[in-house]
């Protein structure tokens, strides 16, 4: 199975649980660091979720949850900065609070 077609089944076994925005961009941060073994940009989280995730579109309000909202109730966490392959910006990196793993 490819990598979309992995987190889609997650996706759809999971959804009862993902009612929520926050609760879908604590779920794809936590699978991407998984899948991707490494930390995303808030721009490489939010294509993971556009590809991954029916309903999340490019009009989603998803960075405020996971730079603000998640980070305010500790479930969320700046991982340093890097290069983005989405923005080609110096930005920062995300991370589960528990670790990425």
């Amino acid at each position: 199975m490819k990598t979309a077609e992995t987190s889609l089944q997650a996706y759809i076994n999971n959804k009862k649980q993902l009612e929520t925005l926050k609760e879908k961009v604590i779920f794809s941060l936590k699978r991407y660091c998984r899948i991707k073994d490494k930390k995303p940009t808030y721009n490489e989280l939010k294509q993971y979720m556009m590809d991954t995730m029916p309903g999340i579109s490019y009009r989603a309000s998803i960075q405020p949850r996971l730079t603000h909202d998640l980070v305010e109730e500790g479930k969320v966490e700046r991982a340093g900065k890097r290069k983005c392959r989405v923005s080609g910006e110096e930005i920062s990196t995300w991370k589960p609070a528990q670790g990425c793993h």
